[in-house]
């Protein structure tokens, strides 16, 4: 036998192979992408019906796990030192449901898997900028880093008189809508602080096909109809992909894919999700 040919036979079929299986992913990996025709065709749709998409879509999809899930255990040391730093005068009383800390500075409330901070000072020299204003909400995410783990920023809006700054969980690079940190600042500082947080443990399960971003649009425009009149103009200003799950479960349960869009109307946001395992739409904000 002729090794040296063998060899090189051999060599040429595992190469063959490769460009083979790579033709085959990239043939797969086009199943799960939206073209630019698919989103023009898409935001075109939703125009027609008063719709209009201000954000990025999301491109890609394919076959997700779910995220399981476990309620916050708070550790309540450092939440004191968070919310009440060098203060000693703390008082606590438990309630059925309930524990609640107050203070000169303020009351911190714990319920279930959420927490409540509101502020009873005020300072008057405080820079009432976005950067600092941001600043400040990033202090209090880097000091309860070790209670609720990774969270990244979300969203910051503005009003007349205050500004709101949201953070939201991390598993990965994927996004934990129903975790959340919410600030509240006023031009004297920090008003108040909303937190609900569970904590992601891992994938769960097998993996099930999700609808693309086009699809949940497409479910979007047909229920959003029944909360504003056809008249009515919609701007889609943030179409996010994560994992959300609208229970307020006190034990470990699985958050399900979904897509998680917020839209304007009259100046005002509204939050909605789209299941993206069944492209089925629930609603947060606007009930």
């Amino acid at each position: 036998m002729n090794w040296k040919r063998a060899k090189n036979y051999t060599i040429l079929f595992l190469l063959l192979l490769n460009v083979f299986l790579l033709l085959c992913n990239l043939n797969e990996s086009k199943k799960y992408h939206l073209t630019s025709k698919n989103i023009e065709t898409i935001t075109t749709l939703l125009e027609q019906n008063k719709i209009h998409v201000q954000c990025e879509i999301p491109r890609t999809f394919g076959a997700k796990k779910q995220l399981s899930m476990t309620p916050l255990e708070y550790d309540n040391v450092t939440l004191q030192k968070v919310f009440f730093p060098g203060t000693t005068d703390v008082k606590q009383t438990n309630e059925f449901d309930k524990i609640i800390f107050k203070a000169t500075e303020g009351t911190l409330t714990i319920e279930n898997n959420a927490l409540l901070y509101t502020s009873k000072t005020t300072d008057p020299s405080f820079d009432y900028q976005r950067e600092s204003v941001i600043a400040a909400c990033d202090s209090y995410i880097a000091q309860l880093a070790g209670v609720l783990g990774e969270m990244t920023p979300n969203t910051v809006t503005t009003d007349d008189d205050h500004y709101t700054v949201t953070y939201i969980g991390k598993f990965g690079h994927e996004k934990i809508f129903n975790s959340y940190a919410l600030f509240t600042i006023t031009k004297t500082g920090v008003a108040t602080i909303e937190i609900k947080f569970s904590h992601p443990l891992e994938f769960v399960g097998q993996k099930s096909p999700i609808c693309s971003a086009s699809d949940a649009l497409f479910t979007f425009m047909a229920e959003i109809r029944k909360f504003y009149d056809e008249t009515s103009d919609i701007e889609i200003r943030q179409l996010d992909f994560g994992y959300y799950n609208d229970s307020d479960n006190t034990s470990a349960f699985n958050n399900v894919p979904c897509y998680h869009i917020v839209a304007y109307f009259d100046g005002e946001p509204d939050e909605f999700y789209v299941n993206a395992y069944n492209n089925t739409m629930f609603y947060t904000t606007k009930q």
